[in-house]
């Protein structure tokens, strides 16, 4: 065999087998730009730099070669014209963001921090589906994956399949709401309200994680199973009238509760902003205090003026709370921060604060996990929280 017929089989072979596996492979389009039209631009460009250097150089050494001096300007001019033209497709094609990575580990540790029972999780890119089984470690939580499920029913079945099954469900949206199969998976969910939606930081496009929920509370009065509270009634405003706690992720850095709000919606346009929340105890001492989003902007459709509907908080609680009756207030505030409706008051009694408390005694200063004769590691916690002294759910 030739130098030019190997060189050519070396070339033209992995082009070959790489188009036919792009056929197999998901991610097609990808594939078969990279392999097929890249090295092709590249190798043009390559040919007009060196038609460009060539002449230029004979330009160069030609006296009187204006001919060659003007060729060489054209063609000086044509590959800048490609090299912009690649560089303009490039930049229009990966639109960077601030960061250096796709902040994946941070969006799975959010879904281990709010995760509930009956929740599932919706990815629509291969790579991460490969790994993501290994970031939720032993979380009870199905991943189900876009391109399966939209291939495998019609929307309508798949809606009313996700409903029998899931109370939640957390969809991976890469690329924003125009990104792979992101228009197909928000067609499955149109029966459902996106009650939540975080965004993290990004290499080339956008990285979001919007909840819906399949079964979401909204009717004429109070659940049976719901605590009513204690509060007067505050027509315009929407407020509180009732809730649920009970113990939150236990796969999360931080000991939390689930808390369920039921609203009164009223006929206010404006709805509370965020929540102001006080964890005191009997003798009025201050144990906690924060503020978190009151999450009524995307309230279901249905819930209109005169409704009650729910809607899930996750309560970041840190480490050393003792077991003691504690009393929560609850704070609706407007937008400029002024209270939207009366403060409620939720009684938590040792038995409720149990549940979602990971320790039952104070935590020594340090803690040393061991397996036989190895230390695994040392974590460090405060000796204890004390009243008087305020503590946020990072601390």
């Amino acid at each position: 065999m030739s130098e030019r017929a190997l060189t050519a089989a070396s070339i033209v072979t992995p082009v070959l087998f790489w188009s036919a596996l792009s056929h197999v492979l998901e991610n097609r389009p990808s594939f078969r730009y990279v392999i097929i039209i890249l090295p092709a631009m590249h190798a043009l460009m390559g040919h007009f730099g060196a038609m460009v250097w060539s002449r230029f150089v004979r330009s160069q050494q030609a006296l009187g070669g204006w001919r060659n001096a003007a060729r060489a300007g054209i063609g000086i001019a044509v590959i800048a014209f490609i090299l912009g033209v690649n560089a303009f497709g490039l930049e229009r094609t990966f639109v960077r963001t601030s960061s250096w990575q796709d902040d994946w580990p941070s969006l799975i540790r959010y879904v281990r921090q709010h995760w509930q029972p009956g929740d599932a999780l919706m990815i629509n890119l291969y790579t991460p589906e490969t790994v993501m089984q290994d970031f939720l470690g032993d979380m009870p939580m199905d991943i189900l994956i876009a391109r399966k499920w939209v291939a495998s029913a019609p929307e309508s079945v798949l809606a009313q399949r996700l409903q029998s099954q899931y109370t939640r469900i957390w969809h991976v949206n890469t690329g924003g709401d125009g990104g792979y199969m992101s228009a197909e998976v928000r067609e499955i969910f149109r029966p459902f309200d996106r009650r939540d939606r975080v965004t993290f930081p990004s290499r080339t496009n956008i990285l979001q994680l919007d909840r819906y929920d399949t079964r979401a509370y909204v009717g004429d009065a109070i659940p049976p199973d719901a605590r009513q509270l204690a509060v007067p009634p505050a027509p315009p405003a929407t407020y509180p009238v009732a809730y649920k706690l009970r113990p939150g992720s236990e796969f999360g850095q931080t000991p939390n509760a689930a808390l369920t709000l039921y609203w009164a919606r009223g006929q206010a346009v404006e709805l509370p902003a965020s929540l102001s929340i006080r964890l005191r105890d009997k003798n009025d001492d201050v144990w906690m205090d924060w503020n978190i989003p009151a999450e009524l902007e995307d309230l279901p459709r249905a819930c209109s003026a005169g409704k009650v509907c729910a809607a899930d908080y996750t309560l970041l609680l840190p480490p050393g709370l003792p077991l003691i009756t504690y009393r929560l207030d609850l704070a609706p505030l407007s937008s400029a921060g002024r209270p939207s409706s009366p403060q409620v008051t939720v009684p938590l009694e040792a038995s409720d604060v149990s549940c979602c408390l990971r320790t039952q005694r104070a935590l020594a200063a340090k803690v040393t996990f061991a397996a036989g004769d190895v230390a695994l590691a040392d974590a460090e916690f405060p000796d204890r929280l004390y009243p008087g002294r305020p503590a946020s759910p990072s601390s």
